[in-house]
């Protein structure tokens, strides 16, 4: 039953005119990928969709990419994500899937595992490119692109995609973080955009992006913990994001919802770069936290009390 519903939403992408059709297609396609099993149903399915989803995040409707980009963000967060996905997002893989695979809920109906589903054959699906300096998975360019940063010449000026378009792109790059071996390569330009959202005058904007940050940090202190050898290109991340996120905090006009983000984002710095930061920075950071644990705002002030708790030796 379930790839047959993968069936008639891939005939949809592919031959659907009217938007509002296509855009609650992919919104379907979202919510079925939420309850979709991946580890547990054969292959092969996947990848006819996935060649539609990559044309529709292009398309010249807004609400069109934004649900297209949805899809994504769902497919990448997905609990049981399979190889076969992670070759289709140019995912590095890390050995062996997510911890919560094991975990997925046992009273999932049968007839995923019986019947047509048992019938279809796995498809052929290629190798991610492999990874280098130059090489960008292609779910990661498309969302760096939403924000007017060129890939290739970053220093050459785009044009800056709808707000909706923006705040689903920081969706999906909050998800990404949850891979940060496919990132790791691109912390520089990922820096960029994040910086350039941190000014955008629309507050929505700026809360996602605080929590991306918030995430990323996160996850790339997690990742240092079992490959330190490869701190420089995060440690450089850092010492980009730091005069940025120090002057939104310190600006009278910037939301508590922002403020406390940042400050999670902080939190999350590590001791393996917290270490190699210059003294200055620590000096920096110490009274920036400090004067913030005085704030009259309640979530503000316990953030930066946590942070400071964090940089206590």
């Amino acid at each position: 039953m379930i790839l047959i519903m993968y069936e008639q939403l891939t005939h949809a992408l592919a031959n659907e005119n009217s938007i509002p059709v296509l855009t609650q297609s992919l919104k379907c396609l979202s919510l079925l990928i939420q309850a979709t099993p991946f580890h547990r149903m054969k292959t092969g399915f996947v990848p006819l969709f996935l060649q539609h989803i990559k044309s529709l995040v292009h398309h010249k409707d807004q609400s069109v990419q934004v649900a297209s980009l949805m899809v994504m963000e769902f497919l990448v967060l997905s609990p049981g994500i399979t190889k076969e996905i992670s070759n289709l997002v140019e995912i590095p893989t890390m050995g062996k899937l997510s911890k919560h695979t094991e975990k997925l809920d046992e009273d999932l109906d049968e007839e995923y595992l019986s019947g047509e589903e048992s019938e279809i054959l796995p498809e052929e699906v290629a190798e991610p490119t492999p990874t280098n300096n130059n090489y960008m998975p292609w779910l990661l360019e498309v969302v760096v692109e939403n924000f007017g940063v060129c890939v290739r010449h970053p220093e050459l000026k785009r044009t800056t995609k709808q707000v909706s378009i923006r705040i689903e792109s920081l969706q999906v790059l909050t998800a990404l973080c949850k891979h940060f071996q496919m990132l790791k390569d691109h912390l520089s330009i990922i820096a960029i955009v994040l910086q350039k959202e941190l000014y955008d005058p629309q507050d929505e904007v700026r809360i996602y992006t605080a929590k991306c940050l918030d995430t990323l940090a996160h996850e790339m202190s997690n990742y240092l913990e079992i490959a330190p050898n490869d701190i420089e290109d995060c440690l450089h991340f850092w010492r980009s994001m730091l005069p940025s996120v120090i002057t939104i905090i310190q600006d009278p006009s910037t939301s508590h919802v922002i403020k406390s983000s940042l400050c999670d984002f902080f939190s999350n710095i590590g001791v393996n770069i917290f270490e190699k930061l210059d003294h200055s920075d620590h000096m920096k950071l110490v009274e920036l936290l400090s004067g913030v644990s005085c704030s009259e705002e309640p979530t503000v002030k316990s953030a930066s009390v946590r942070v400071l708790a964090v940089y206590a030796p």
